[in-house]
C-alpha cells in the first residue's frame, strides 16, 4: 500500500502516517476479535459453510475455470473474479450451470451484490427492490452508486463477464 500526501509542510507526513498506522492497528484488532478460521481446501470449507452457495474465484486464470468447475459440482453458484480464463473454459462452465440450474458471473466480473451482499469490487449500497445485470464491474459500480445517491436501494446487480456480449 501506499500513502500519498501533497502537503506544504513536511511535518505533516509524519502525522499522517501515526494516524495511518493507528486505523490500520485498530482495524487489524476488529479483525482479530471475530476469530475468522481461514480455510485451505474445499472439504474444510464446506464443513464450515455446508448451506454455501456462491463460490468467489479470485485466483490466476490458469487454475480458475478447475475451481469454478469444481464450485458447480458442489452445486454453487460461480462469482469469478480472475480474468485471463479461456473462451472455450468460459462456454463450457456456462453451459455446465445451466444445466445445473446455477450461474456464472465472470469470468473477470468485479462487481456484484447478491441479496444485498456486496462481492469483490463493490461499494456498499443501500439495499432495495432494483436488480442490475450487466457486462461487468465498472458500469454496474456507477449504477448502484448513484441510485444510493438518489435514495433507491439495489437487492442485485449481476455482472455477466465482459464476453457474454460476443456471439461466441
Amino acid at each position: 500500500m501506499v500513502v500519498v500526501a501533497d502537503v506544504e509542510d513536511d511535518s505533516l507526513l509524519d502525522q499522517i502516517m501515526e494516524t495511518a498506522e493507528e486505523f490500520f492497528k485498530k482495524q487489524s484488532t476488529i479483525s482479530a476479535g471475530k476469530q475468522e478460521e481461514s480455510v485451505k481446501s474445499w472439504d474444510k470449507a464446506l464443513d464450515k459453510l455446508p448451506d454455501a452457495n456462491l463460490a468467489v474465484i479470485s485466483i490466476p486464470g490458469m487454475y480458475a475455470a478447475l475451481e469454478a468447475d469444481r464450485a458447480l459440482d458442489e452445486g454453487m453458484n460461480v462469482f469469478m473474479f480472475s480474468d485471463n480464463v479461456s473462451l472455450e473454459d468460459e462456454v463450457a462452465l456456462k453451459k455446465k450451470a445451466h444445466e445445473k440450474g446455477l450461474s456464472v458471473m465472470g469470468p473477470d466480473c468485479g462487481t456484484g451484490i447478491i441479496q444485498s451482499v456486496p462481492i469483490a469490487f463493490t461499494n456498499k449500497v443501500a439495499p432495495g427492490s432494483i436488480g442490475i445485470i450487466g457486462a461487468s464491474g465498472t458500469g454496474i459500480q456507477e449504477l448502484t452508486t448513484i441510485i444510493d445517491r438518489l435514495g433507491e436501494g439495489v437487492n442485485n446487480a449481476i455482472g455477466t463477464g465482459g464476453r457474454d456480449l460476443s456471439t461466441a
